[in-house]
């Protein structure tokens, strides 16, 4: 699952972005947009 939305910049986890209800979910998908986000970071052009 891949965490960024179609807006440009925003990254979604947890019970925003999925309708699974579930302390484990939220956190799972809580490092993915983590990593995803550092992902977008690193590979952006100042």
């Amino acid at each position: 699952m891949v965490s960024r939305r179609t807006v440009e910049g925003i990254f979604a986890c947890g019970d925003s972005a999925s309708p699974l209800r579930a302390v484990s979910h939220a956190v799972a998908t809580g490092t993915v947009a983590g990593a995803a986000l550092n992902n977008a970071l690193t590979e952006e052009e100042f």
